[in-house]
């Protein structure tokens, strides 16, 4: 027979994910999150490792348990053989048996305490309810999962927003009134982290051909503001494609068409080193107003179009401007140098400063 990851399409590297609460110091529980996997399977060497995961205050507390056998399979070979002393298993039934008995249950843990996958569980069941681990900076509330769902306020931008899934919000410690704030995603199996960036511009003195209302105006904005971008970042052959998000009867409700502009901006171009590399902008003006919302979302080239499109489109629909006193909204009037200016760093967008 083939070897199980070869012969089960179904076969993954995922034993389970668990969503334990911790409790804080104030008697509060915290979201955290268990996954188990293989990290080596093949003749003569199986690693299993456990992460655990829990937002805190200023990032992510995480504790990784590995543990490795050196046989491979002999969990399963000794289930299989206690089953075969019951009934008498042909070839198929046995293939058939191999890919759906969950031998990896935690039924069968205290049967084989030796193996890496229960020393793993046991572990993890010690670090969580044993440990004495208390949670003493849970995370703010702006960044845990409910405000998420709902839109999170990020008030010296002006506005409300509801990032994409998993996206987690990360405030600037060193400069919390910067006009740049950021959101994270990393996925499991991925050394990629995406990044995601919303900010505010003004267009109170720029060309006056670009002052003027309508898609069209923001259209401008969107292809001149996405190539200044990427230039000041030294990105080489840069392609700007703009599109325009479309309007249909839930767009429409959320506020893409009557009173509200929206544009998309796909930027293929190359780093220094000559690699390929895409990033997507998302750009919304209501019509009674000069500020621009942009939403940065970095690293799109390789990732599935029509999802982070899609993605994009639901974050860009969901802002929403908010009054407050802050400099970056209160309609002073800026130089159009400021409009954009832009940091060098690639993960950097334009910062508006206040002029004299």
């Amino acid at each position: 027979m083939k070897p199980l990851t070869l012969e089960d399409p179904n076969w993954t590297p995922v034993i389970g994910i668990e969503y334990p609460e911790i409790r804080d110091v104030s008697g509060h529980f915290c979201p955290s999150m268990i996954v188990i996997y293989r990290k080596a399977y093949r003749p003569g060497e199986q690693i299993i490792v456990g992460r655990f995961c829990l937002p805190v205050r200023h990032g992510l507390f995480e504790v990784l348990i590995e543990a490795q056998d050196k046989g491979t399979a002999w969990r399963e070979a000794s289930v299989v053989a206690d089953l075969c002393s019951e009934r008498l298993l042909t070839t198929d039934l046995l293939r058939t048996m191999l890919k759906r008995h969950p031998f990896d249950d935690a039924e069968y843990d205290d049967q084989f305490p030796t193996h890496c996958l229960s020393r793993v569980r046991r572990a993890l069941q010690w670090f969580i309810t044993e440990s004495g681990l208390v949670v003493t900076e849970p995370p703010a509330p702006s960044s845990r999962s409910k405000p998420t769902s709902s839109g999170i306020t990020l008030g010296h931008l002006g506005c409300t927003i509801r990032p994409p899934q998993r996206f987690m919000f990360c405030p600037n410690l060193l400069n919390p009134e910067s006009n740049k704030q950021r959101f994270y995603r990393a996925t499991l199996g991925s050394d990629d982290v995406r990044m995601l960036v919303v900010s505010v511009w003004h267009t109170h003195s720029y060309a006056p051909n670009l002052r003027k209302r309508g898609k069209e105006s923001l259209r401008q904005i969107a292809l001149h503001g996405a190539q200044l971008i990427h230039r000041s970042q030294n990105f080489g052959r840069i392609r700007v494609t703009v599109e325009d998000v479309p309007v249909n009867r839930r767009t429409t409700w959320r506020g893409a068409s009557s009173g509200r502009d929206a544009i998309i901006t796909v930027v293929d171009c190359e780093e220094n080193s000559g690699l390929p590399c895409q990033n997507t902008i998302g750009w919304t003006r209501d019509d009674h107003s000069d500020l621009i919302h942009l939403i940065y979302c970095a690293g799109t080239l390789g990732v599935n179009h029509m999802e982070a499109r899609s993605e994009l489109i639901e974050c860009l629909l969901s802002v929403r401007r908010v009054s407050n006193g802050s400099s970056y909204v209160s309609g002073r009037r800026r130089s159009s140098q400021s409009i954009w200016n832009v940091d060098v760093d690639t993960a950097q967008l334009p910062e508006t400063t206040p002029s004299s």
